[in-house]
């Protein structure tokens, strides 16, 4: 009778695993885990011990797993928390609007259900913007940020500048809308690759990017180009920005940067594109090790 019951216990996890569906609260010997935010599930991954510990969130439309060279790295070291935003990778994917709030009620659900009172929080691309957000929002919250090639505007000052801007944003972010949507979504991501991008890397971000369904990239998109996100409020938390070396990559980009983070180490790297976090990991991880370093006090 018990060996039965036994594999009855089995068969029902097996039917459980097999169906993608878990309770919030249940964790997988991969240490991915699902936290409730909105009433609806938030896929993570918890990995490593160690302080201080780090929150990992993905650019747009990616997910966990651009992270992956970096837990290679520091999971043993440091407690590493992956997060697939809603709406990406294995997290719940309703129709709703994709907000910067929405991501930032997320992120504070996830620690929560992790236990995880602070933490420094990384943000790559889209997901520094959320990670700015987030630290403006729960300043006891954060450790320290770090921005990944983040996407972040200067918002002009002159009214009238400053409608054209808004106009131009609108502008940009309508062009992932339509029947041409995904197509020039893939046009936008092979853009940001540079020669050196290794092939099998530009396939796999193709591949998981566009696997984000559609509406979700252009609602988050959409509501990353609303200017409200775009005060010049400042985050006191110590902050290291990393970047590709790029054009835009102007001193009126590194004086504002400076502006949003007064306590800021600032790096660049030439002949790297936008995705060197999985194409060339070194190039992240070797001043995250020394920020984390200092942050430790060692």
């Amino acid at each position: 009778m018990k060996h039965r019951h036994g594999l009855y216990i089995v068969a029902i996890l097996a039917t459980i695993l097999v169906s993608g569906w878990l309770q919030p609260g249940i964790c997988l010997a991969d240490g991915s885990a699902y936290a409730l935010s909105d009433g609806h599930k938030v896929h993570y991954l918890d990995q490593g011990r160690g302080e201080p510990a780090l929150v990992f969130i993905p650019g747009w439309r990616c997910d966990h797993t651009f992270w992956r060279k970096q837990a290679d790295a520091f999971a043993g070291s440091h407690r590493l928390i992956m997060i697939d935003l809603p709406g990406h990778g294995k997290s719940d994917k309703p129709d709703v609007e994709y907000t910067n709030d929405l991501f930032v009620r997320a992120i504070e659900a996830v620690m929560r259900h992790a236990g995880l009172e602070r933490a420094v929080i990384a943000g790559h691309s889209m997901g520094a913007s959320v990670a700015r957000q987030f630290a403006l929002k729960n300043p006891d919250m954060v450790t320290g940020v770090v921005i990944v090639d983040g996407a972040l505007f200067e918002m002009p000052k002159d009214p009238e500048q400053q409608a054209k801007w808004k106009e131009e944003l609108q502008g940009f972010a309508s062009q992932f809308n339509g029947p041409d949507g995904e197509a020039n979504t893939e046009k936008f991501i092979r853009a940001m690759f540079v020669p050196s991008t290794p092939p099998e890397v530009q396939e796999e971000v193709v591949t998981k990017m566009l696997a984000t369904p559609p509406r979700v990239g252009q609602s988050a998109m959409k509501n990353f180009m609303d200017p409200a996100l775009w005060s010049e409020e400042q985050v006191q938390a110590p902050t290291l920005a990393v970047y590709a070396d790029n054009p835009e990559l102007t001193p009126e980009f590194k004086a504002y940067i400076g502006r949003l983070f007064p306590n800021l180490t600032f790096v660049s790297e030439k002949d790297v594109g936008h995705f060197y976090l999985l194409a060339k990991p070194e190039v992240l991880n070797r001043p995250l090790a020394k920020f984390l370093t200092k942050l430790s006090g060692k």
